[in-house]
């Protein structure tokens, strides 16, 4: 195979697959009042970053197209990232 050629990736498949990670994550979560909130937390902003990136991908000009993906990787994913970090430190804590 030649180096030179790069490999495509389909972003529209892989923000899916990673949406199903994180659904197959929180199910198998301890349940409880606190995952439970954090995981519909997680399920939305996960879900999003897809979302967001197909309304992205359809935009009209690449100006828009770059806009909507820095919106989605500094907005969304941070939020993502936040509720992560929520949940691992309510699991420390023993919250649940």
């Amino acid at each position: 195979m030649n180096e030179n050629v790069k490999k495509v990736y389909d972003l529209e498949q892989r923000t899916f697959l990673f949406t199903k990670k994180v659904m197959e994550y929180i199910k198998e979560l301890p349940k409880g009042i606190t995952n439970s909130e954090i995981g519909k937390q997680l399920m939305r902003s996960s879900s999003s970053i897809g979302a967001n990136y197909i309304e992205a991908n359809e935009s009209l000009s690449k100006k828009d197209f770059i806009m909507l993906l820095y919106l989605l990787i500094v907005s969304i994913f941070h939020e993502f990232v936040f509720n992560l970090n929520n949940l691992f430190f309510s699991q420390i804590l023993g919250v649940n």
